[in-house]
Parts: structure tokens; C-alpha cells; sequence
């Protein structure tokens, strides 16, 4: 699995173990080049604020490209005519747009994005989504720190969100991961959580935001996320599946009889 995190100047090795570093675009700032030429072993995704894109933008981005040609750009919003610049000087770019329905993933698919991020319902349909925008050589892209879903009510078991222990399940669908919060000094300690100690043994909800499960992962079977993967939430279109409560209710006995879940090896790689 690949990690994006936010670029701290002042986080000089967190940001070497970074597989994407993410900067916003800054018409002021002359050292760009040097910043990717340092970081051009990285891939690089340059946030553009589109309301405040100028042509001039556009221009000085495409010249640095014909130089550097490693960065990604994050459009805000859709333009037509920012895409079509980028598309005429074979800028790889994607949207900020998170995608929760099979309309707007298509539509997407449609505009040639390099990658999309899956959020809330389509969690569930990761295998439909892998299948279809890995043919069109496009990345999926995913927060596991938050807790989603469309509506209020979703009981939080039927959030989607990823577990430390979960992600090795979750690589063959998504391609990168990144971190939600309200303070880009945390990230840093999600990264340490999720990429390198893989496990979380106090309370999903110490680690995941708008998820309040009081139970700690390590009670948590560890093949939890093989079916929401592929289980296009069936349980609220009809369907008698139990799977999600009963996997809570058996974390609920285990912790109460102090029965940790040990991973085997092969579930760890």
C-alpha cells in the first residue's frame, strides 16, 4: 500500500518514508523546481484551487512538467477548460471530488483521471471498483481514519473504514491511503499506526473519527474486512446478512473475556 501525506518542511524523515507528498499550488513560490527535484524519486500531487487558477497558472505548471515530469495535479473542482489543458500537455490529474455513487466513478473514468477517491457506499464494492479502474490504469485512493456513510443513522459497524490490522486485505483494491485530520502534525502518527506498527490495540475510535466503537481492535477477528469488501452493503437492501453485527457481538465477548486475536504470519505480509 502507498501512503500520501502533506509536505512539512520540518518533517524531513517522515516525509522521506512517504510514497506521495501533497503541497498546494503557491504562484509565489519560485523553489517548486527545486522541491520536486529533491522529492524526484516521489510521486508529487500539487493541490490546485481552481477558483483562484489563472491561465499564467497553467502555463508555468506545463513548463516545469516539460522539465520535471513527476508531479500529479488535484483539481478542486471540475473546469473543462483546466482539463483540457492538462490533457493537451499530458499532465497526469485527478479530482478532489469524492466519488460515493457509480455515476460520478464512471464519469470519471470517462474524463481520464489518474485516480479517484472511493468514500462512504462504494467502500463496500471495492472489487467492482478495483476491476474497473485498474483496466483503465487509474489508482483508487481512500481515507481509513474516517468513519463514512451518506446518512447519520448508519449504524457505525456499517461505516466504512479501514482497521490498521485490515490493509494488507484492502491492497489488491485500493492503491493509496490517506489521512484525514484537523492537524497535519497527526498524520505522522497514523502513518506510524497504520503503515508501520499495523495494529491498533486500544479503541477503533481513539484512531478512526465519527466512528464511537468502544471496542478495541485487537478483540476484532481478523478477517473482518474480507466481506465488507465486496458485500455492496446487501444487508440494507433486503438481504438477512448478520455478518458486520455478528463480528461486533463476538469482539464484544472476546474483550469482556480478555481474549486477544493474534494474527497468523501470512495474514500480516
Amino acid at each position: 500500500m502507498k501512503y500520501c501525506l502533506t509536505y512539512r518542511p520540518n518533517k524531513e524523515q517522515l516525509m522521506n518514508k512517504a510514497d506521495e507528498l501533497s503541497i498546494n499550488f503557491n504562484r509565489s513560490d519560485t523553489t517548486l523546481p527545486e522541491f520536486l527535484e529533491k522529492y524526484r524519486k516521489k510521486r508529487i500531487i500539487i493541490n490546485i484551487d481552481i477558483e483562484n487558477f489563472t491561465d499564467e497558472d497553467m502555463k508555468l505548471l506545463k513548463a516545469i512538467y516539460e522539465k520535471q515530469p513527476i508531479f500529479t495535479l488535484k483539481f478542486s473542482t471540475y473546469d473543462k477548460k483546466f482539463v483540457e489543458d492538462t490533457k493537451e500537455a499530458h499532465m497526469p490529474y485527478f479530482l478532489s471530488k469524492l466519488v460515493n455513487d457509480w455515476d460520478t466513478f464512471n464519469a470519471l473514468i470517462k474524463l481520464g483521471v489518474s485516480d479517484i477517491y472511493i468514500v462512504e457506499h462504494l467502500g463496500f464494492e471495492l472489487d467492482l471498483c478495483a476491476e474497473k479502474a485498474h483496466a483503465a490504469n487509474i489508482q483508487l485512493r481512500a481515507f481509513p481514519n474516517i468513519a463514512q456513510a451518506s446518512w447519520i443513522d448508519t449504524p457505525e459497524i456499517k461505516k466504512f473504514f479501514i482497521r490498521p490490522e485490515d490493509v494488507v486485505q484492502y491492497e489488491p483494491y485500493l492503491d493509496v491511503l490517506e489521512f484525514i485530520t484537523t492537524d497535519t502534525s497527526k498524520e505522522g502518527v497514523l502513518y506510524d499506526i497504520y503503515a508501520v506498527d499495523k495494529k491498533w490495540n486500544g479503541p477503533l475510535k481513539e484512531i478512526i473519527s465519527d466512528c464511537n466503537i468502544d471496542i478495541s481492535s485487537q478483540y476484532i477477528v481478523p478477517r473482518f474486512a474480507e466481506n465488507r469488501i465486496r458485500c455492496g452493503k446487501k444487508c440494507l437492501k433486503g438481504s438477512n446478512c448478520t455478518i458486520c453485527e455478528t463480528i461486533e457481538h463476538l469482539a464484544k465477548t472476546l474483550e469482556k473475556q480478555k481474549i486477544k486475536v493474534v494474527m497468523k504470519k501470512e495474514e500480516e505480509e
